[in-house]
């Protein structure tokens, strides 16, 4: 048997003013990850500002190819900045891709896999038993992104979702404004005032949350100029997660604007332009203060988008281990130091972690670190073997009719992947078998070439194997042997809305029939509509169900959310 051997260099085109440094010494990786540094002599310790969106995916912004979102200030960030065309968030949804970024360590490490627990979902025989997920950081094991930057003499500060601990306080941040376990606003009062949330209470009513947030911000920035301290600042926005709570007028505004197949929901939109326009206000007085030019400032997102965006080209959403459900988009600007381009460099957000305290010259003291600095890349200097990126999720994601997810009664069972160079790789636990994809080919993952490539998927397999027993990962079972093609699946209870049902049973309220030529489960109240031509009114608005919008006109949310198909009854 011969063995492939899978290439791992991947190339940028950037250049700064710092590319004549010599080469980068980073210490050798241990259990998948590293604590190395990029011995780089930097004209001046920088400010830090981290925007981080929630739910915001890879393709949601202008910059990254949207036509129907008006991102002007994101866009110009990136413009300006390093644009990571391969970013990738550390979970596929909220709580454990924070919990990376907070600890700078594997999921597999800080054990926070899911929001709330593993068992998610109906049961049916050859369920998995799932191990429990931590809800918080453990910061007497790990040493956090604010601790490091605190050591490294930063004034810290937080600002937003925080979802993996009681207190930011406590995680090495100076100051926390709305902080705590919400994993979204409603708790403290939604996007609109009053609000009752942490060091934010305010009992007056129409003030809107993304722009409190860029207000306090602001407040943050200044009392760290008044102190005379460098400051880090992790702004966690709550947009755009739901509730989809966007100020009135600019619903109205893309409620007016024609959609595109991917994109079109007025009230996601809006959410979308209100961070963006914060984004662009903080941005505007970080150079009034005249603190642009040394300030890094970094954007990124914590997961992939949900049902109210398509994420396209991109396979699956939020919670699943597809592309769309952990590749992000990611800015670094630093002006001066680096230049506005674009890199395919691969990194994920505890890269992120260990470059951000790399950029603050922070000294390690002996905590565990799974990240690699990305400093050199940043710096434009001579492209070096892209490290392995691994995923681990252990549990149960249901997907039904209403979930927005085109899936087969779970948008995820428990898996684990695994990105060397070009190629990636996903084991099923159920089933054990594998899915491999050439992502320098196949962005969209829609040709899994585990049979044809079986020695790329066993190297592979290999080294995910090898990864998890390093990280000493909780056993939900160990696949060592895999299969490239899955048997008939125990998790197949029924076909969710817009699937594919030539050959299986539609969920409960759903029935198969034709839509546009190939058959799909449609929602029982459409089967009786002869497709014909809506109007644009019917294509753009975005309805919960099935309601009639004008003379013969209807219209029903699919399963990517605000993506619909119409139906009209004929004359």
């Amino acid at each position: 048997t011969t063995t492939t051997t899978i290439t791992t260099t991947t190339t940028t085109t950037t250049t700064t003013e710092a590319s004549s440094a010599s080469a980068p010494v980073t210490t050798p990786p241990p259990d998948g990850g590293n604590t190395g540094r990029v011995d780089v002599l930097l004209p001046q310790k920088p400010n830090v500002l981290l925007l981080m969106a929630d739910d915001f995916s890879w393709s949601d912004a202008g910059f990254m190819g949207s036509v129907f979102h008006e991102t002007p200030f994101l866009d110009k960030l990136a413009s300006e900045g390093l644009v990571f065309l391969d970013a990738y968030a550390n979970g596929p949804n909220c709580a454990p891709s924070r919990a990376s970024m907070m600890s700078g360590t594997w999921t597999t490490r800080h054990g926070v896999y899911s929001v709330g627990s593993t068992e998610r979902g109906p049961d049916f025989k050859g369920k998995l038993e799932t191990p429990p997920s931590e809800r918080a950081v453990n910061t007497s094991k790990f040493v956090t992104i604010g601790k490091a930057m605190q050591d490294a003499g930063y004034y810290t500060g937080y600002n937003g979702k925080l979802h993996i601990g009681s207190d930011a306080l406590t995680m090495g941040f100076h100051e926390n404004i709305a902080g705590n376990q919400w994993g979204n606003p409603s708790p403290g009062g939604g996007f609109f005032s009053p609000w009752n949330f942490p060091n934010l209470v305010v009992p007056t009513v129409g003030e809107y949350l993304t722009d409190r947030q860029g207000l306090e911000a602001e407040s943050f920035i200044t009392r760290a100029i008044t102190l005379g301290r460098p400051f880090f600042l992790y702004l966690a926005y709550f947009a755009v997660h739901t509730p989809l709570q966007g100020k009135p007028e600019l619903v109205a505004k893309y409620t007016a604007k024609e959609g595109s197949t991917y994109e079109d929901n007025p009230k996601y939109a809006a959410l979308i332009e209100s961070m963006d326009t914060d984004i662009g206000r903080v941005l505007a007085f970080l150079k009034q203060q005249g603190l642009d030019r040394n300030t890094v400032v970094v954007f990124t997102s914590d997961n992939g988008g949900i049902g109210d965006t398509l994420n396209y080209p991109l396979k699956g959403g939020k919670g699943m281990l597809y592309e769309g459900g952990i590749r992000v988009p990611m800015i670094v600007r630093w002006p001066g130091v680096i230049s506005p381009d674009h890199t395919t460099f691969p990194v994920i957000h505890t890269d992120l972690y260990a470059t951000i305290v790399d950029l603050a010259n922070h000294v390690d003291t002996g905590g565990i670190y799974d990240g690699t600095s990305f400093k050199d890349v940043l710096l434009g200097m001579p492209p070096r073997e892209t490290p392995d990126l691994f995923w681990h999720f252990p549990g149960y994601l249901p997907g039904n009719a209403n979930s927005g997810y085109h899936v087969v009664g779970f948008r995820q069972t428990p898996a684990t992947a695994v990105r060397r160079g070009r190629y990636k790789l996903i084991t099923f636990f159920d089933t054990c078998h594998v899915e491999l994809y050439d992502l320098e080919n196949d962005i969209s993952e829609s040709n899994n070439i585990a049979s044809s490539q079986p020695n790329v998927a066993r190297e592979l397999h290999s080294v995910n194997l090898r990864w998890r027993r390093n990280t000493k990962t909780p056993s939900i079972g160990s696949c060592r042997q895999f299969r490239t093609k899955p048997p008939k699946s125990p998790m197949q209870v029924c076909v969710t809305s817009g699937a594919k049902c030539k050959k299986a049973t539609c969920c409960e309220g759903l029935v198969c029939m034709a839509v546009q030529g190939k058959a799909r489960c449609v929602a029982e109240n459409l089967a009786t509509r002869d497709p014909g031509n809506c109007p644009n009114k019917c294509v753009r608005q975005c309805k919960t169900d099935c309601v009639a919008l004008g003379p013969g006109c209807y219209v029903k949310r699919d399963v990517f959310g605000c993506r619909k198909y119409c139906k009209c009854i004929a004359p």
